[in-house]
């Protein structure tokens, strides 16, 4: 799909921002490099697992979820290479500034290890069924809207993103032909979002 490929270009330009020159500090620059491969290796694997998703998902119906995939990856390829130009423009010209500049990076890095962790975990559960989500469709919808409220208490720092996604997902739930098929669609997103604001380690 050229979505995901465009994902994988804007990484790998993410990596290229981290090679400028000016390095004050020795060896930060490969470093920087590293983390940035290291990064790759983790969110390369989540897009195989949501491109799988897809094609399960496609022929049923559960259309939303899928529309929550790609715009959950269009902000990550929008962010990641502004997370990287900020590392680089982080001094390491002195001890306390290399620290802090270490403090930032692995801590955006648990981040990113800790929800590869947890969307490898959230396929384990689905493809196992042992998580299962059950009510009528207002009973679903208005749990959905208690997971809204949830996930922007959980997730703060990139609560924009879900300021301008849940209009998006109520909408396209609406525009679904049957009850029984906007029931299951919340139903998958309800399996995503329980887990997704938890902690994955």
């Amino acid at each position: 799909m050229k979505f995901y490929t465009a994902l994988i270009v804007a990484i790998y330009l993410a990596i290229d921002i981290v090679k400028a020159d000016n390095v004050t500090q020795y060896g930060e620059q490969i470093v920087d490099d590293e983390i940035a491969r290291y990064a790759l290796s983790l969110i390369l694997p989540v897009g195989d697992i949501m491109r799988k998703a897809e094609a399960e998902y496609l022929p049923q119906g559960l259309t939303v979820p899928i529309m929550l995939y790609e715009d959950i990856f269009a902000f990550v390829r929008q962010m990641l290479p502004w997370v990287f130009s900020q590392f680089k423009a982080m001094p390491v010209d002195t001890a306390a500034n290399f620290l802090e500049h270490h403090t930032v990076v692995q801590k955006f890095m648990g981040e990113v290890n800790g929800y590869s962790h947890l969307s490898k975990r959230l396929a384990l559960l689905r493809s196992g069924k042992r998580f299962k989500i059950t009510g009528t469709e207002d009973n679903l919808i208005n749990r959905l809207k208690d997971e809204e409220k949830t996930i922007y208490g959980a997730l703060d720092y990139i609560k924009g993103f879900w300021q301008m996604e849940f209009p998006r997902l109520y909408s396209a739930i609406g525009n679904l032909p049957t009850s029984e098929l906007r029931s299951k669609n919340i139903q998958l997103l309800l399996m995503d979002m329980v887990l997704l604001h938890q902690a994955p380690l």
